[in-house]
C-alpha cells in the first residue's frame, strides 16, 4: 500500500514537472518571438 503511494506521488510529481517544462517552453517561445517582431518593427520605422 504505502509503495504505491510513493510509485503515485513520483508519477504525479512527474508529470507535474514536464507540464511546467511545457509551459515555460511555449511561454519561452512567444516571448522570443514578441522580441524579434518588437526589433523588426522599431528597424521598419528607422
Amino acid at each position: 500500500m504505502f509503495e504505491n503511494l510513493l510509485i503515485y506521488i513520483q508519477i504525479i510529481y512527474s508529470t507535474f514537472l514536464n507540464t511546467i517544462l511545457i509551459i515555460t517552453s511555449v511561454f519561452s517561445f512567444f516571448f522570443v518571438k514578441l522580441f524579434f517582431v518588437n526589433i523588426s518593427l522599431v528597424k521598419k520605422w528607422e
